[in-house]
C-alpha cells in the first residue's frame, strides 16, 4: 500500500509572501471603498459648487468663460435672482413701492467752510522752528491766485514722514513730492516712497528748515535722460524757454507758493562759495548774492528779489562735467488766493489720462455716456471687498460700467455726489490708481476722492464699483464668491439715485420699459449664445420696428473682425440684434431702470 506523503511545511519566507498576498488583498479592499466614497463626495461637491456658482451672474473674462447651455443659463439666472426678488418681496410687504425714492441729499454738496472775509487770504503758515541763522524781517513777495491746488499730505506722510512739499509746472515733466533725509545722499537713488530707485527723488537741503524759512532754499534732482525730475533745468539756458515757462509752484501742508524764475547759472560744486549759501545776514550780504547770481545768469528777467524775499535754488547736473551742475533761481512769491474755489493736484493728475469714456449716439434712440470695464484708466484696479481675491475691473467689471451708464442717463452731473452721501464713509468714497475702494493698497500710495461732478462724470464706474465693495450705507458686499456681481446692486443703486427698479423674466415687460424710454439691464448669455464674453451684463438701450439696440461694456469683443449671426456691430461697444431675434439671444433676468414718473 502506498503510503501518503506528507506535506511539507511552509517555510518562513512563504508565510511571510502569504502575508503580504492577504494585506494587499485588504488594502485593495479599502482603496476601491474609499474611492468609491472619494467619487461620491466629489459628485455631491460639484452639485453643491454648482447651485452656489448659479446663485449670482458672473461677469468672467471673456476667454475663460464656462461653456454654459442655455438650460444651464436659464436656471442658473433663475436661481440667481432669489436674493433680489426676496429684498423686493419684502419691501412690497411692509408697503414699499418696487423702488422706494429715497428722501434726496441737498442739491449741492455741504460746505462747512466759513465764509472768508472780503479780500485775499493766505493760507495759514506754521510756528516756525528756530533757525541756526539769524532771520531777517521776511515780508516778502506775494501773488494773488484764482485757484487753489490742493494735495492730501496727511496721506502722502502716511507713506512718507519725509514729504515736505510738491513741486509743479505746467507743460513740463516737474510734478513731484519734495522729500527731505537726513542726509543729501539717500534721495539719491531712492524714490519719494522710500523704495530704492536710481530715479530718486526731487529734495529739499538736509540743511535747509523744512518750512521753506531760510533765505535760500536748495532743492536737488537727477537730470534723467528719459526727461524726467529736472532734465527740463538746462533748457533755461535759453531765453525762450524762460519766457515759455516763467514760473512753477511749490505747495506745502502750511503754505503755497508761486516760483518766479529769475536766473539760471552754471556752477561747480567744488567752487561753491558764490552760490550756495543758505545764511545772509545782512541786506549787503543779500543784494550782493543775487548781484553775483544775475551777473553769471544765462538769461535775464524783471524778476528782481529784494531783502525780505526768500529764494529757491533748483539743481541737477549737467551730465557733461562730473562737478558741474545747473542752477536755477526763483522767488518764493507767497500765493494769496481770492476765492475758496479748490482742485485737487491728485485729481488733475488723473484727469488728464487718457480715457475710452466717449458720447454714443444710437440712431433714434438718443446719446448715451459709454463707459467700458476695460478702459485704461480702470481695467487693472483691483474690484474687490475687503477680504475679496484681488479679482480687477478689465476682468469682472461689467456690472459697474452698465449701471454707470444708466446713470448719467437720468441724474444730472451735480447730483453724482449722493454717492459719497449714500457711502456710509465719514469723507465719502475713497480710490487709488490700484484698487476701486481704501482696502487694497493700505496707503502704499496717494488716495483719491471726488468732489465735482466732472470729477464723478469721469470716474463714475469706479465710484460705482467702490460702492459694490462695501462701501455703502448698506454695508453690503455685492461682489460674489467667484467672479460676479450680485443683482441687488443694481437695486440699492437705483434707490441711491431715486431711479425706478424693477425686475422681470418676461420679455414683453422689458421691451414696454424700453418704449417707454427705460434701460433695461441683463446677461448676454453663454459661450454658446451670440455674444462674445458670455456671462456678463449687457445694456438695452432701446429698440424700434425693426432693431434692438444694445450697449457692451466690453470692448475687446470685436464684431467686426468675428462676425456672429444677426449681431451686428455699429461702433465699438454698440451693436443691434433683429426684434425678431429676440428669443434667440440668451436673455433670461431684466433689470428695468427709469427716472420718476415711471
Amino acid at each position: 500500500m502506498k503510503q501518503s506523503k506528507q506535506k511539507k511545511p511552509w517555510s518562513s519566507v512563504e508565510l511571510l509572501m502569504a502575508a503580504a498576498l492577504v494585506l494587499c488583498l485588504v488594502a485593495a479592499g479599502f482603496m476601491i471603498m474609499f474611492f468609491t466614497k472619494g467619487v461620491s463626495e466629489y459628485t455631491e461637491a460639484e452639485d453643491d459648487y454648482d447651485a452656489l456658482e448659479s446663485a449670482y451672474v458672473h461677469e468672467a473674462e471673456v476667454e475663460e468663460d464656462l461653456p454654459l447651455t442655455e438650460e444651464d443659463m436659464e436656471e442658473q439666472s433663475d436661481e440667481g435672482d432669489d436674493e433680489l426678488f426676496a429684498l423686493m418681496a419684502s419691501e412690497q410687504a411692509g408697503g414699499a413701492t418696487a423702488t422706494p425714492m429715497p428722501t434726496p441729499p441737498p442739491t449741492a454738496a455741504p460746505d462747512d467752510t466759513p465764509s472768508p472775509e472780503d479780500g485775499p487770504t493766505a493760507t495759514p503758515s506754521p510756528t516756525p522752528t528756530a533757525s541756526p541763522t539769524p532771520t531777517p524781517p521776511l515780508v516778502g513777495s506775494y501773488v494773488i491766485e484764482d485757484v487753489r491746488y490742493t494735495i492730501d499730505f496727511d496721506s502722502l506722510k502716511e507713506i512718507n514722514g519725509d514729504i515736505v512739499g510738491w513741486i509743479l509746472q505746467d507743460g513740463t515733466a516737474i510734478n513731484y513730492p519734495v522729500v527731505q533725509a537726513e542726509d543729501n545722499n539717500y534721495y539719491l537713488d531712492h524714490l519719494y516712497t522710500g523704495v530704492e530707485n536710481k530715479t530718486g527723488a526731487i529734495f529739499l537741503d538736509c540743511g535747509n528748515s523744512p518750512y521753506f524759512a531760510n533765505m535760500v532754499n536748495f532743492l536737488y534732482g537727477h537730470n534723467r535722460k528719459d526727461g524726467k525730475m529736472f532734465a527740463t533745468l538746462p533748457k533755461y539756458q535759453q531765453q525762450k524757454y524762460w519766457k515759455e515757462h516763467p514760473s512753477m509752484l511749490l505747495l506745502t501742508p502750511y503754505e503755497d507758493y508761486r516760483l518766479e524764475i529769475f536766473a539760471c547759472i552754471r556752477g561747480s560744486i567744488e567752487e561753491k562759495e558764490g552760490w550756495h549759501t543758505k545764511a545772509l545776514p545782512s541786506k549787503a550780504a543779500f543784494d550782493e548774492f543775487i548781484l553775483g547770481i544775475e551777473e553769471l545768469s544765462m538769461i535775464h528777467t524783471d524778476i528782481h528779489p529784494e531783502w525780505g524775499d526768500r529764494i529757491i535754488a533748483l539743481c541737477t547736473c549737467t551730465n557733461q562735467v562730473r562737478e558741474e551742475r545747473y542752477i536755477v533761481f526763483a522767488r518764493l512769491s507767497t500765493i494769496m488766493y481770492s476765492t475758496d474755489e479748490t482742485y485737487s493736484l491728485d485729481m488733475r493728475q488723473l484727469m488728464e489720462e487718457p480715457t475710452d469714456t466717449r458720447t454714443i449716439t444710437v440712431p433714434g434712440i438718443g446719446d448715451f455716456e459709454y463707459y467700458t470695464q476695460n478702459d485704461p484708466l480702470w481695467e487693472n484696479m483691483r474690484y474687490d471687498g475687503e477680504k475679496g481675491k484681488g479679482r480687477r475691473m478689465g476682468a469682472s467689471g461689467s456690472a459697474p460700467c452698465a449701471m454707470a451708464m444708466v446713470v448719467t442717463k437720468y441724474i444730472d452731473e451735480e447730483n453724482y455726489w449722493w454717492l459719497n452721501y449714500y457711502s456710509g464713509r465719514e469723507n465719502g468714497l475713497e480710490f487709488c490708481g490700484c484698487s476701486v475702494n481704501e482696502f487694497f493698497c493700505k496707503k502704499k500710495h496717494s488716495h483719491y476722492t471726488l468732489e465735482s461732478g466732472t470729477e464723478f462724470r469721469r470716474f463714475l464706474p469706479v465710484a460705482l464699483a467702490s460702492a459694490a465693495t462695501g462701501n455703502n450705507q448698506w454695508e453690503e458686499d455685492y461682489r460674489t464668491e467667484y467672479d460676479g456681481t450680485s443683482p441687488v446692486f443694481f437695486k440699492r443703486m437705483s434707490d441711491t439715485f431715486g431711479l425706478y427698479f424693477n425686475m422681470s423674466t418676461i420679455k414683453y415687460e422689458a421691451q414696454q420699459m424700453l418704449l417707454r424710454g427705460g434701460m433695461v439691464i441683463t446677461v448676454c448669455g453663454d459661450k454658446d449664445s451670440r455674444f462674445y464674453g458670455g456671462k456678463h451684463y449687457i445694456v438695452l438701450v432701446g429698440m424700434d420696428e425693426e432693431y434692438l439696440y444694445i450697449l457692451d461694456p466690453l470692448t475687446t469683443n470685436d464684431y467686426v473682425k468675428r462676425p456672429r449671426e444677426g449681431i451686428e456691430q455699429i461702433e465699438p461697444g454698440l451693436l443691434r440684434v433683429p426684434v425678431a431675434d429676440w428669443e434667440d439671444l440668451g436673455f433670461t433676468t431684466y433689470y428695468m431702470i427709469k427716472d420718476w414718473p415711471y
